[in-house]
């Protein structure tokens, strides 16, 4: 990832801009990011991981993307039928899945 004005990154996170500040001042004090010169502009800063926060980062994306314990001990058939059932009771029965990553959406 790479580093990011403030402005840009309250953009993104759709955040006003005046709590960005707030918020980079947490991260930083924790060992997440840091701020660096913006090299085309010395009059802004960029916010910018650390090692420490590319280490956070991937254990959260590992995190996020591991199924529940629950969801993980039941059978693929199981888990399919799961899945139907939670797309019926939120009405998105055609919301693409991994079995149907293919199929064009509507």
């Amino acid at each position: 990832m790479q580093p990011l004005s403030q402005r840009e990154l309250a953009r993104r996170l759709q955040y006003d801009p005046s709590n960005i500040t707030a918020l980079a001042d947490a991260l930083q004090a924790r060992g997440v990011v840091e701020r660096q010169p913006d090299p085309s502009d010395r009059r802004f800063r960029l916010v910018a991981l650390t090692n420490t926060g590319k280490r956070v980062k991937s254990d959260l994306e590992s995190q996020l993307t591991r199924p529940l314990d629950a969801i993980a001990r039941l059978s693929p058939t199981h888990q399919q039928q799961l899945l139907q059932l939670l797309r019926s009771v939120f009405g998105q029965a055609d919301v693409p899945g991994r079995e149907d990553a293919g199929r064009s959406q509507r």
